[in-house]
């Protein structure tokens, strides 16, 4: 049987967790350990909170998680959000002052680690639970505590470790320690998981969403996988960023063996054999299938609850994720889609073409024209075609530019012109241009600011007249893993077997031939930087609209590269959307993550958030990130 591994604040409890948390609550109210923990109800609700502290990654708004709209695969058009969030990060005109995370914030991370600490000290005084239950408790907040250490470091760096600690920031003596002490405690915190928790809970239906032995195996693995790259591996620009006591917040010198231990850690989930990609039966022996197959196989990896591939997941009620990429005329539940998320024309560049060629190498005139290989003879930008669309299997004219891409690409960009499918409702072709039913001067706000629509978590089965439908979001998935095995592999080994095995594992699935397939980028075998550039390309595209992308190009050192300047979709102040007509130009984005007729900027101090000021204030001597006050 499949494991149920899906970390979802678990049975009815979830409705706790959105009301104030136990640590909230004055002394008053007579909420002592000895109240909290006598009953296996309110011990187990405690748990609960612990696990409510995570961010609401359903949603794509920048309000919530800004990570997409921050990267260069998306742009937001929301006004109303002009004081922070995606708008104000992504332009660089944020201050420490700011609450720019306002779902998951600093404090409210704090607090999901003191809330997990707290639980960990009182759990074994809870006399209705066995012994084996409290163990199992215990470390299922330990692994929630060290995942919040996780995701604080990868937005702020070096964080202040409480360890057993409920301490509060107000004692004004402390110092943030360094990466590296942080990295070790967090891993070795989930070894000790790995090493209690189980594979799979004996009772799906009422251990639903409980921690893992994959699951804390897999954050280890991203944790050592973000410390072995450029940006906190040596990374001379951090050399100042020095505590009032004289230690280096982050190492001075490279270190190999990092990749090292982050392909070993890789390696161990792999090996665990509990998970799967969707559509592939055998790992060594991969059978090549069809587009439409390839595509059917990816959106059971999210439009589906049970899937082999799903390491850590939120199953969610859509409504929220599908809205946000639904145009304004489709007929839904709520009268009108909140299509204000949508995807750049570099995300739609980044796809393969159905040959497994990289058809744009790069841009010239400040992101506008496109550099194009020159054996993706396949693409042209001229002209159009009678296209059979592979998902929704219709036969239109279509743009030679979105004709014979690879499967991902319809997986997920949806462009102008194309007929909306949900249910047994098959909608008029929607209008992206300006005047256009779903275009700006009609949707406002709510227009896609790029000229495309962003698919990748919609069902066409669900009817939408009706219901968002459900699905997963995963967290980490198994092709996650395995492209960050290849990656590690790669920089310690190039020449290591598995590279080629579990990168083309990856494109075999997705219906995308290997990548030594007829020649294709077989120079590139064996050769370092070469196979970097492709094992990043193949992150861009298998996991887009999956909030890795801003944090894979901040951990490389490209982010200054990928994310300043000027961002580009059609043209969507055309009067129509006439196949051969001025709207398939090339254009800068009208709106861009809430702002009219502004490049975006990415300076250097962007690669870390800023600890808050308020925070920072609370302790004598603070040292802050690199290039903020």
């Amino acid at each position: 049987m499949i494991m149920k591994r899906y970390i979802f604040i678990f049975w009815a409890l979830v409705s706790l967790c959105a009301c104030e948390s136990f640590l909230d609550r004055q002394p008053d109210e007579a909420l002592s350990p000895e109240t909290l923990f006598n009953k296996r109800s309110t011990t187990l609700n405690y748990l609960a909170t612990v696990y409510g502290q995570q961010p609401n990654y359903y949603t794509l708004q920048s309000n919530v998680n800004p990570w997409d709209c921050l990267s260069d695969e998306s742009t937001e058009g929301f006004s109303n959000y002009a004081k922070c969030w995606a708008n104000q990060i992504s332009h660089d005109e944020w201050n420490e002052g700011m609450n720019c995370l306002l779902d998951m914030s600093y404090e409210k991370t704090y607090r999901g680690i003191r809330e997990a600490t707290y639980f960990m000290i009182h759990v074994y005084d809870c006399p209705e639970l066995s012994p084996e239950e409290k163990n199992l408790c215990y470390h299922e907040a330990k692994f929630m505590r060290a995942y919040y250490y996780y995701y604080m470091l990868r937005i702020y760096g070096p964080v202040f470790m409480l360890g057993e600690e409920l301490a509060s920031m107000e004692s004004g003596d402390r110092e943030r320690d360094t990466w590296d002490d942080c990295v070790n405690w967090v891993c070795n915190q989930l070894d000790e998981c790995a090493a209690n928790l189980p594979l799979e809970w004996p009772d799906p239906t009422s251990d639903w969403g409980r921690a893992t032995k994959g699951a804390a195996l897999a954050v280890k693995a991203k944790l050592l996988i973000f410390s072995a790259s450029p940006l906190c591996n040596g990374n001379p620009m951090y050399a100042s960023v020095v505590t009032k006591s004289g230690k280096h917040l982050f190492p001075q010198k490279y270190d190999q063996t990092k990749w090292e231990k982050a392909a070993a850690a890789c390696k161990a989930v792999i090996d665990l054999k509990q998970y799967g990609l969707c559509g592939i039966a055998d790992e060594n022996s991969p059978i090549p299938v069809d587009a439409s197959t390839a595509i059917e196989n990816m959106k059971k990896v999210f439009c589906t609850i049970e899937n082999e591939e799903l390491i850590w997941v939120r199953v969610l009620n859509m409504s929220t994720n599908r809205r946000y990429t639904t145009p304004a005329s489709i007929q839904n539940v709520n009268g009108r889609g909140y299509c204000g998320i949508s995807p750049t024309q570099k995300l739609v560049d980044a796809f393969a073409c159905a040959d497994g060629i990289y058809p744009i190498t790069g841009y010239q005139n400040n992101g506008k024209d496109p550099v194009v290989d020159s054996r993706a003879t396949s693409y042209t930008e001229n002209g159009y075609s009678s296209f059979t669309h592979p998902y929704f299997k219709d036969t239109e004219n279509t743009p030679n530019m979105y004709v014979n891409r690879e499967p991902r690409f319809y997986l997920n960009i949806i462009w102008s012109g194309r007929k909306w499918y949900h249910g047994t409702h098959v909608e008029e072709p929607i209008e992206l241009f300006y005047s256009g039913k779903d275009g700006e001067q009609k949707a406002g706000q709510d227009a896609p600011h790029s000229g495309y629509c962003a698919y990748k978590f919609h069902d066409k089965g669900v009817d939408l007249t009706k219901t968002w439908g459900h699905g997963s979001y995963p967290i980490i998935r198994y092709a996650d893993i395995l492209l960050c095995y290849v990656e590690a592999l790669n920089e310690c080994n190039p020449s290591h077997p598995d590279i080629l095995k579990y990168l083309n594992l990856v494109r075999i699935r997705a219906g995308v031939p290997e990548i030594e397939f007829g020649g294709l980028y077989s120079e590139c075998v064996g050769l370092q930087a070469p196979m970097r550039d492709l094992i990043r390309r193949e992150r861009n595209v298998e996991l887009c609209y999956e909030q890795q992308r801003y944090f894979d190009c901040r951990r490389w050192l490209t982010a200054k590269d990928e994310f300043d300047g000027w961002f580009y979709g059609m043209n969507t102040e055309a009067l129509n959307d006439d196949l051969g007509g001025d709207f398939w130009q090339r254009a800068k984005l009208r709106k861009d993550n809430g702002q009219y007729g502004k490049p975006r900027k990415f300076s250097d101090r962007c690669y870390f958030f800023p600890i808050p000021y308020a925070e920072s204030k609370i302790v004598n001597g603070f040292t802050q990130n690199y290039g903020w006050n």
